[in-house]
């Protein structure tokens, strides 16, 4: 998403700063697209020293800088910004993707600080900030690259798995955490694939962050051996570009637990595959059930009978893949994204 609002940025009508505060390969990704891309490491957030040594250095990237609205691209980042901004009567504007957690102390610091507006990515993310924030809280879809989906070959992916054009493929795009389902995915495909003995399937993703695996990566392979469908499941592991193995899968799932949003589900839809996903959050904006994917509760028996139904039934599979591209087409570009964003900032830099 955050690549998305940079590469957009000329077209949306703002120049974009973008700073982190840890180094990673999200930094060097965007260096190509960014005007300017600065890491500062800010160290463990349980020392007071080294959080008073960040929010300084964030301060002279002010100063360096000079903006006209500083975002702060969730909780942690707006208890980095928000001081130093306000200090320099630079507009704060703090942006949230994840779900509101009334248990998380860094949250209910970042509550506190000082905001113009909340852009939330969603509806469902949006509600609850609106009872708990002291400023005006909008909703920014997010959006992605949708042409690199739209045109993303997945029969490289398939040659290399050894598969052919009409085999079967069901797949998972998404971080390895437990929250996404990988594990749900896998009791689904343990029962599409007693009914389905030419299916295969894919679980892609990784640890982007750093912090997502510990041992979830192990007991996801140790489950698929469990449930005797391991020679049948391919593990990706991170990858660089998720849009080719998107567009290998026939039928791309999403089984999280209270999603934000689901920028997969939207990628998967550019790329015109079919989409069953879990009902509730995020995907309720996102897909017409029936008409551009399909919703079921978040249940492994509910999902591989969803995902039954589109393999058997191709008309029904044609018309979703139709409904989903046009959804895309509609609604995810990435420029709209921006420029949605661009507008807000300036109205809050007014």
């Amino acid at each position: 998403m955050l690549s998305g609002l940079v590469r957009h940025a000329a077209v949306a009508g703002y120049r974009a700063h973008v700073l982190f505060l840890r180094p990673g390969p999200a930094a060097q990704r965007l260096e190509w697209c960014a005007s300017d891309v600065r890491v500062v490491d800010a160290g463990r957030m349980r020392s007071p020293r080294a959080v008073v040594g960040a929010i300084r250095a964030v301060a002279d990237v002010l100063d360096q800088t000079r903006p006209d609205v500083v975002v702060g691209m969730e909780p942690s980042a707006q208890i980095y910004v928000a001081a130093p901004a306000r200090r320099r009567r630079i507009p704060v504007v703090w942006q949230q993707h994840a779900c509101v957690d009334p248990r998380s102390v860094v949250e209910r610091v970042a509550r506190r600080l000082p905001a113009q507006e909340v852009i939330a990515n969603s509806s469902f993310v949006a509600g609850p900030l609106r009872s708990r924030v002291n400023a005006t809280v909008t909703v920014v879809h997010p959006g992605i690259d949708r042409e690199r989906f739209a045109t993303a070959d997945g029969g490289p992916v398939r040659r290399d798995l050894g598969l052919t054009p009409e085999a079967p493929v069901v797949g998972i795009v998404a971080r390895l955490q437990p929250w996404k389902g990988q594990d749900v995915f896998l009791r689904a495909a343990a029962r599409i694939a007693a009914r389905r003995t030419d299916a295969h399937f894919l679980v892609v993703g990784g640890a982007e962050m750093g912090w997502e695996q510990g041992d979830y990566p192990r007991a996801l392979r140790d489950l698929a051996q469990e449930l005797g469908i391991a020679d049948r499941v391919t593990f990706t592991g991170q990858v660089d570009d998720p849009a080719p193995w998107t567009a290998a899968c026939d039928v791309v799932v999403s089984a999280s637990t209270q999603e934000p949003f689901g920028m997969a589900i939207c990628e998967a839809q550019a790329a015109g595959r079919a989409v069953v996903a879990v009902a509730e959050g995020g995907p309720l904006e996102i897909i017409e059930d029936g008409v551009s994917g399909l919703l079921r509760p978040r249940d492994p028996i509910d999902l591989a009978e969803a995902v039954l139904t589109l393999l058997a039934d191709g008309d029904l599979r044609r018309r979703v893949e139709s409904g989903a591209a046009a959804t895309a087409r509609d609604r995810h570009d990435g420029a709209r994204m921006a420029r949605e964003l661009g507008r807000r900032l300036r109205a809050v830099a007014a």
